[in-house]
This record gives C-alpha cells, sequence and structure tokens, in this order.
C-alpha cells in the first residue's frame, strides 16, 4: 500500500509540472501577439508553444503511464497480501490438524497403559487367589501360581512356562485378565 500512495504522489506532481509548462508557454505567447512589432516573434513562440505542448503532452502521458503502473503495482501487492494470508490460513489449519493427531494418539497411548495396567493388576489379583503367589502350589490336578491343571503345562513347570501358558489359557477363554477376574468374582474360580 505504500509503495502504491508513493507512486501515485509522483503521478500527482508530474501532472502539476505538465500544467506549469503550459500556462507558462501561454503567458509568453500573449506576450508575443501584443507586441505588434514583433510577428517573428510570435512565430518563435508558436513553436516554443508547439514544442511545449508536445513536451507537456508527453510528459502527461508518461504520468499517465505511470498512474496505469502504479495501479497495477496495487493491484499485484493485493494479490499478493492475498496469496500470504490464504498460505497463513492453510498453515493454521495444517498446524491445528497436527495437533489433534499428536493428542488423540497421547489419549490412545494413555488408555494403552491404563488397559496394560489393570490387566497387570488383574493377573497379579488371579495369581494371589489361586496360590497366593506360589509357582509351586497344588491342589489337587492344579499346579502353580495360576492353579492351571497339570496337563495344560505339559510337563514343563518353570515360571516362564506358566506365565505363558496362563496368558494363552485366559486370552482363548475370557479375552483379558480383567475378564477373568469378573468371572472369578461371580464364581471363584476360572
Amino acid at each position: 500500500m505504500k509503495t502504491f500512495k508513493r507512486n501515485f504522489k509522483k503521478a500527482l506532481s508530474a501532472v502539476a509540472f505538465a500544467a506549469a509548462l503550459v500556462v507558462a508557454p501561454a503567458a509568453t505567447v500573449s506576450a508575443a501577439t501584443n507586441n505588434a512589432n514583433s510577428t517573428q516573434q510570435s512565430a518563435t513562440a508558436s513553436q516554443s508553444s508547439a514544442q511545449s505542448s508536445q513536451a507537456s503532452s508527453s510528459t502527461s502521458s508518461s504520468a499517465a503511464a505511470k498512474a496505469a503502473a502504479a495501479k497495477k503495482a496495487a493491484a499485484a501487492a493485493k494479490k499478493a497480501a492475498a496469496a500470504a494470508a490464504k498460505k497463513a490460513a492453510a498453515a493454521k489449519k495444517a498446524a491445528a490438524k497436527k495437533a489433534a493427531a499428536a493428542k488423540k494418539a497421547a489419549a490412545k497411548k494413555k488408555a494403552a497403559a491404563k488397559k496394560k495396567a489393570a490387566e497387570k493388576a488383574a493377573k497379579y489379583w488371579i495369581a494371589m487367589h489361586e496360590s497366593g503367589g506360589s509357582y509351586t502350589a497344588r491342589n489337587g490336578r492344579c499346579y502353580g501360581r495360576y492353579q492351571l491343571l497339570i496337563s495344560y503345562l505339559h510337563g514343563d513347570l518353570s515360571k516362564k512356562n506358566q506365565e505363558k501358558t496362563a496368558d494363552r489359557y485366559v486370552r482363548s477363554r475370557y479375552g483379558s485378565w480383567v475378564n477373568a477376574k469378573k468371572f472369578w468374582l461371580a464364581h471363584h474360580w476360572y
């Protein structure tokens, strides 16, 4: 906008200058006509007036060209500003979308951590109620921390195998340790 104002002021001052050029030769022409002895002067004044009017017309056309150029520059500046505003709005929208995705991912991660903690707590609760947490507890045909049937363990009574087998059993029968705990609370076995 500053560029447009500056160019417009230049164009106005050029038009004022051209007007001054037109007025000054006109005064010279009238003075020459009043003097009866100087016909030659009047011809010279006419020539100079013609030259001045040519100069003023070229100056005024130059000023008009400058004004048109200034108008064109203003339109281009306005278009560039609109494009920059559009680009800034798109960047803001992208940033908001990215922030929303990050927030959603954080919420999902938090929910997964909460679910994992609940699964771990339910698994521990069942182990404590079945065997008091002992990997060597026996109760009839059941053995270990989770009181699994000995046939499920296939002769491998290790802690690692008991954990793996209990996880597989609970996942296939209940879907999760939380669901297994709910079943245990209702039936006192799982």
